[in-house]
C-alpha cells in the first residue's frame, strides 16, 4: 500500500493491477456462479466481474495518473490516501452494516411483540 504514494511505482504497477483485477474478476464471479449454464456463467464472469473490477482499475489508475499529471506527486499522495482511507471505511461498514441491521430487527421485535401482547393481553 505504501507504493501507491510513489508515483512512478504506483503508475508502473497500475500497469499490471489493471489486467490482473479483470481476470481475478472474472474467475471469481464464475467461481460464486457455478450452477449455472457454462456459457451463461463464463458470459456472467467475464461482462459482470471481469468488466467491472478491471473498469474499477482502469479508473483509479487514470485518476492517479492524471492527478500525478496535474498536481505532481502531490495530487498521487491526496488520491492514494483517499483511496486508502475509504477502502478503510467501507470495509468496517461491510462487518458493522449487517450487525447494525440485525440490531435493527431485534429492537423492531421486541418492540411489535411487546405492543401485540398489550393490545391482546
Amino acid at each position: 500500500m505504501i507504493v501507491y504514494f510513489i508515483p512512478v511505482l504506483n503508475d508502473f504497477l497500475d500497469l499490471i493491477e489493471i489486467p490482473l483485477a479483470a481476470i481475478a474478476g472474472t474467475i471469481l464471479t464464475a467461481t460464486v456462479t457455478s450452477d449455472l449454464d457454462p456459457f451463461l456463467r463464463w458470459s456472467l464472469a467475464i461482462i459482470g466481474g471481469g468488466a467491472i473490477a478491471g473498469g474499477t482499475g482502469a479508473v483509479m489508475g487514470f485518476t492517479r495518473l492524471g492527478s500525478t499529471a496535474v498536481a505532481g506527486p502531490v495530487g498521487n499522495i491526496a488520491v492514494s490516501t483517499a483511496e486508502s482511507a475509504s477502502s478503510v471505511v467501507l470495509s468496517i461498514l461491510a462487518i458493522a452494516a449487517p450487525i447494525l441491521v440485525l440490531l435493527v430487527v431485534a429492537v423492531l421485535c421486541y418492540f411489535g411483540f411487546r405492543q401485540a401482547k398489550r393490545r391482546w393481553g
